[in-house]
């Protein structure tokens, strides 16, 4: 993790990231699935959904000290990518939005099956 990252409010994953825990994770599920899964996971880790974008597969959820944007992309019939954002309200974040991501993914692999990380690197 880069100096500059202790001190960022934002986090998001992406395919190609140089943090290895932040890249894109993709699972062996259909975009309804995955949907239904980000769903429980995030009321599991005390978040409430604020709104869910069926057209753009998209949950958008919140906590008292963060909130975030689960991004659902299928990309066969079986392949799934799930990607987070994460911006937290903090004054001193010391990377807090890099473990929230964390622990999504964590309580993710356990509902539904995991296929890869950075499946296109």
């Amino acid at each position: 993790m880069k100096f500059k990252d202790y001190f960022s409010n934002t986090f998001e994953t992406s395919e190609h990231h140089y943090i290895p825990t932040l890249k894109s994770r993709y699972y062996s599920c259909r975009n309804e699935q995955a949907l239904e899964a980000v769903r429980a996971v995030v009321k599991k880790l005390n978040a409430y959904i604020k709104f869910v974008d069926h057209d753009r597969h998209e949950i958008l959820f919140e906590n008292p000290s963060y909130s975030g944007t689960a991004t659902i992309v299928s990309l066969s019939y079986t392949v799934t990518s799930v990607d987070f954002m994460i911006i937290t309200q903090s004054l001193l974040p010391l990377g807090k939005g890099k473990k929230i991501i964390e622990e999504l993914y964590k309580e993710l692999d356990k509902v539904i099956p995991f296929k890869d990380v950075g499946l296109y690197h």
